[in-house]
């Protein structure tokens, strides 16, 4: 009769689009730039400073920094108009790089502009 095992399907929302949405109900201008800062953990100096190398391009901020062990935070810092498509660019960006550095991308944040 009724499957009661059966599996729901459950639909997961793009990172991206999830913090944009929350940051447009929060009543930000995203017609406006925003400074975001972008995260990526690595375990090792070396790899945080490899990785930099690689992440800085024209007006990227970075900022490796020492945090709760046994992590290394490297902060992208970039001025820009949220724009789903350009930070859906930039997370496979950055995740192919955390993963070629043996880190992780953690995603990103703002600050609400009105």
């Amino acid at each position: 009769m009724f499957n009661l095992f059966k599996k729901k399907e459950v639909k997961t929302q793009d990172p991206d689009e999830m913090v944009l949405s929350h940051l447009i109900k929060a009543g930000s201008n995203i017609t406006k730039p925003h400074t975001i800062d972008f995260f990526l953990y690595f375990t090792t100096q070396e790899d945080a400073e490899k990785a930099k190398v690689v992440l800085q391009k024209e007006g990227r901020i970075i900022e490796i920094k020492t945090t709760q062990p046994p992590y290394i935070t490297c902060q992208i810092v970039i001025e820009m108009k949220p724009n789903l498509q350009i930070l859906q660019n930039i997370r496979q960006e950055f995740q192919q790089i955390a993963k070629q550095y043996n880190g992780m991308y953690d995603g990103w944040g703002t600050e609400i502009e009105e």
